[in-house]
């Protein structure tokens, strides 16, 4: 508070002034009868004493020192009448004997009390306020459990707001929070002090309540019947009990029907899958060829990145269709035993053809196969699909397929001249893209291939999130401390019986891990790019059925996998990018989780992220700020190879061309090296 200058004057010289009352004259002093219950100023006849430290009476006035110290007087007596003082015993004596009743007193100007009382009305709405959000805020579930409890965060809690009185937070109803300074719990991580920290994410969705069925109880038909689908594809659905059908599925379902060309976008384990196949295996069924019969020429094509989803859309597709004997469905994949399908393929028709980016090249290479026929394409998975990994190949693809309409063209006459009783023009391709991340530069990655503003987007509501019903928890830790807290980890899951994944950065680390954990004494297996095609489908299908309980891999087993039996998923490396958190996240909690086989009864699962390298911490950063605004997170794009090349300073891979065709051609080994990396 500012007062002015003259009246600090008067305040400051205000013992000396009550002595004399000619210096009241002369200072223009207006007084105003007040009678207080304990007066705190000096009375009119009260005589100055000897100063202290003074063995003789002064004659001249007493200095404002001098009274001060007698009297120990306090200015704030007459600024703020009725606040108590602090002052002897003797001193109440005293003005009890000497003070008379209806002393003139000074107090502040009218315009300074009225603003002292705006600001304590101001002070004391505040403090209601934020009482009122504490217990509002308290009934909430929490969210954000911290080891400093000062950075819990509840469900629709203040980020960071003012601070009122002894600290406490406060808030105010017009307060825009994206415009506050928000405290994180691992704000101070990169500090080697920080190591012991940790925080959770706890679920707030109670499992059981899916997100993706959050929109089922209040549907009348949540079943799949309210969709116009094949009576066998009909048949199917009901024998394998999908009673209700998830919110990708209803939003995605009628316009592929329809033959739109889209951007599917949902969380992981959500039932993607069905929400493209089903569309596609209808128009296959229902729509004859357009063309005359062509070997080896697949009316629609389903991409995806590594060999063990190809082998989950294929199982999948043989499940739907186990009452139609007239679709033929093929898959392709490298290695093993399938070397011979690859290097000698085989003619025949093929109506759905399902494979890997490095042998559909190989295939094309040899003109075993084309995609002049193809009525649908899939990219599943295609954040991977269209990074630099294999963003040359596909664009290759995507050229080769008709996504535009044709011209339009007729049947000749008997005569030779054009009939126009035959007009026709041939339809575009219907293109899908599909994952549970989607690159924000999909338009400057399809440039001059397909106009991405044409493709209608449907996404769900909790795409781009953390998985709102899994427990995930973030320990800060030391390098030398991982390899023990692994451990640690593993031989609880292995003593309560749960079934766990372990993600590394690289494969090199994977097989070192691997290695140390069998040492151990934990029976934990590999899958990476060093295993062979044999074994690493081998251990793969022992790790779904039961034979494997702790698995070791890097993030191409992360993408697209079924892992419905899985309790327990840890980052070993914490990625370098969100969208792969998400994808390992993606591996617990899925639509089943819980339900059947061996995690019945289990819960959702949990995800626990060891910390240790400062690379790590933004991106705990930015997961654990998206929590707390309940916002989508600011950048999912997930390029491995441009993140790579620049951790070790190597050329990116060559630019495209225009057209979409790659400027080289690859060789036959750089094509079973791309299908032996993936």
């Amino acid at each position: 508070m500012l007062l002015s200058s003259r009246l600090l004057s008067i305040i400051r010289h205000l013992p000396t002034i009550r002595r004399y009352p000619d210096l009241q004259k002369t200072c223009g002093f207006s007084t105003v009868s007040h009678q207080l219950d304990t007066p705190r100023v000096l009375p009119e006849t009260l005589v100055p004493r000897t100063p202290l430290g003074s063995s003789r009476a002064s004659s001249h006035p007493p200095t404002f020192s001098t009274v001060f110290a007698q009297r120990n007087f306090s200015v704030s007596a007459c600024l703020f009448p009725g606040r108590e003082m602090r002052h002897t015993r003797s001193q109440d004596e005293e003005f009890a004997e000497h003070t008379p009743s209806g002393l003139p007193i000074i107090r502040l100007p009218t315009r300074l009390q009225g603003k002292v009382k705006r600001v304590a009305e101001r002070k004391r709405q505040l403090d209601e306020w934020a009482r009122e959000d504490r217990r509002r805020i308290s009934e909430r579930p929490l969210v954000i459990a911290c080891k400093n409890r000062e950075f819990n965060h509840r469900l629709g809690a203040p980020l960071a707001l003012p601070k009122g009185r002894k600290g406490h937070k406060i808030t105010h109803p017009k307060q825009n929070p994206r415009f506050l300074t928000l405290k994180l719990a691992s704000q101070g991580w990169k500090q080697p002090k920080s190591k012991g920290d940790w925080f959770q994410i706890r679920p707030y969705i109670p499992f059981g309540g899916h997100p993706s069925l959050s929109h089922s109880f209040h549907d009348e038909q949540p079943g799949f019947e309210k969709f116009p689908l094949h009576p066998t594809l009909q048949q199917a659905l009901r024998d394998f009990q999908f009673d209700a059908s998830t919110a990708i599925q209803n939003s995605a379902i009628p316009p592929l029907l329809a033959g739109e060309s889209a951007v599917l976008s949902a969380e992981t384990g959500s039932g993607k899958t069905l929400a493209y196949l089903l569309p596609t295996l209808h128009r296959l069924m229902t729509e004859p060829r357009s063309r005359e019969f062509a070997p080896n020429a697949p009316r629609a094509l389903v991409l995806v990145p590594s060999r063990e989803l190809v082998d989950q859309v294929f199982e999948v597709v043989g499940r739907v269709l186990q009452y139609d004997e007239v679709l033929q469905v093929e898959k392709r994949v490298g290695g093993g035993r399938h070397f011979r399908k690859v290097k000698e393929p085989q003619t025949g028709r093929v109506d759905l053809l399902i494979i890997t980016p490095g042998i559909l090249s190989t295939l094309l290479a040899k003109n075993a196969y084309t995609l002049s026929h193809i009525q649908t394409v899939i990219l599943d998975e295609c954040d991977t699909l269209l990074d630099d990994s294999f963003n040359h190949l596909t664009r290759d693809f995507l050229s080769r397929i008709p996504l535009h309409e044709g011209p339009l063209t007729c049947q000749p006459a008997a005569d030779g001249s054009p009939d126009p009783t035959t007009l026709h023009q041939s339809p575009a391709a219907q293109l899908l893209l599909v994952g549970a991340t989607t690159p924000l530069s999909l338009s400057k990655i399809l440039d001059g291939v397909v106009d991405v503003d044409t493709l209608v987007r449907i996404k769900t509501q909790h795409t781009h999130r953390i998985q709102p019903h899994v427990l995930q928890t973030f320990l800060r830790v030391g390098k030398d401390e991982k390899p023990e807290k692994l451990l640690q980890l593993v031989r609880a899951d292995q003593k309560g019986g749960l079934v766990t994944m372990v993600f590394c950065g690289t494969t090199a680390v994977a097989s070192w891990l691997t290695r140390f954990m069998q040492e151990n004494g934990l029976p934990a297996e590999l899958i990476a790019k060093s295993v062979q095609a044999g074994n690493r489908a081998q251990r793969y299908a022992a790790f779904q059925k039961g034979g494997i309980n702790i698995m070791v891999g890097t993030d191409v087993i992360s993408r697209g996998i079924d892992t419905t039996f899985v309790d327990h998923v840890i980052n070993y490396d914490f990625p370098r990018v969100v969208s792969d958190y998400i994808h390992r996240g993606g591996r617990v909690g899925r639509l089943g989780s819980g339900e059947q086989g061996r995690s019945r009864g289990r819960g959702a699962g949990r995800v626990t992220s060891l910390v240790a390298a400062k690379w790590e911490i933004p991106t705990v950063q930015a997961i654990e700020e998206a929590v707390r605004r309940t916002t989508e997170f600011r950048n999912v794009n997930a390029n491995i190879t441009r993140v790579m090349n620049a951790r070790h300073g190597v050329d990116p891979l060559p630019e495209i061309s225009g057209k979409g065709r790659h400027k080289y051609e690859l060789s036959e080994e750089e094509t079973e090296g791309l299908e032996k990396l993936f």
